[in-house]
């Protein structure tokens, strides 16, 4: 039996806390031009690398707190061809449908292959965080998304 049986949520938070203190590590030597926001090129690295983290935080949680599901789990090699394949479409339907729709429907998804057996949680996360995410990244940070059906106009 491998080292790592029941522990892969364990394993994933690990490489993501790693990752994220990389990414935020070569975020740090941006360069700041003299004329810029207040914010610099620096605050959208940081913000990501801060919600890696935070999301592997609550992986570790997670796995700390209850113990596995009930439900049969979907094999690796389907959620990966599945994942791909919703990718995949998340591609395709982003511009024509807008970022908010088109990444609740991704999530839903997503979350209906991986979190078996809670569709209020997957359906709350579904819509809750493309809208959240939305909110800070265009009135917060000022960045353009695909409007999609959403444009009013």
């Amino acid at each position: 039996m491998s080292i790592f049986a029941g522990r892969s949520r364990l394993v994933l938070a690990a490489a993501g806390i790693v990752l994220a203190a990389v990414y935020a590590r070569q975020a740090s030597g941006l360069r700041m031009p003299a004329f810029s926001d207040p914010m610099g090129p620096r605050a959208v690295p940081y913000l990501i690398a801060g919600g890696l983290a935070l999301s592997c935080l609550a992986l570790v949680a997670e796995h700390f707190a209850k113990a596995e599901r009930l439900a049969v789990p979907v094999g690796p090699t389907a959620t990966a061809a599945i994942t791909v394949a919703l990718l995949a479409a998340y591609f395709w339907v982003i511009e024509p449908l807008g970022f908010v729709p088109a990444t609740a429907l991704f999530l839903l998804g997503f979350l209906s292959v991986t979190n078996r057996g809670r569709p209020a949680t997957n359906v709350a996360v579904a819509i809750l965080f493309p809208v959240a995410t939305h909110l800070v990244l265009v009135m917060l940070l000022g960045a353009r998304l695909p409007p999609g059906i959403l444009a009013g106009g």
